[in-house]
């Protein structure tokens, strides 16, 4: 199997004084994006690394003062989350979000 790498440095979350590659879902309290969070996160972190350094895929979600240099602040990553969430990956409570629907919400974006 051939080893693939990023082009550009990864999204970086800056929470508690430690850098943090992608999110996390257990950084929620609420059950639903503690327990089945992880295709939000996952597909939040993709489209911020997408957003940050491909043109063709910025979209209006992110503000550019909000990504800076790709090292987010813990509390403008959570609101970018919230904004994905309610807008493209809601959670289906006991299931998290089924993968047909991620990639349908992906490609929306």
């Amino acid at each position: 199997m051939k080893a693939g790498k990023l082009n550009e440095p990864y999204i970086a979350i800056m929470k508690d004084g430690k850098l943090s590659y992608g999110g996390n879902q257990e950084w929620w309290k609420g059950r639903s994006m503690l327990g089945y969070g992880c295709g939000t996160i996952a597909a939040t972190d993709i489209l911020l690394y997408l957003d940050l350094h491909k043109d063709y895929c910025k979209g209006k979600e992110f503000q550019e003062e909000e990504k800076g240099n790709g090292i987010l602040d813990a509390e403008v990553y959570e609101k970018c989350v919230e904004t994905m969430r309610k807008k493209y990956f809601p959670i289906i409570p006991g299931l998290g979000i089924p993968g047909w629907l991620l990639g349908i919400e992906v490609n929306r974006y």
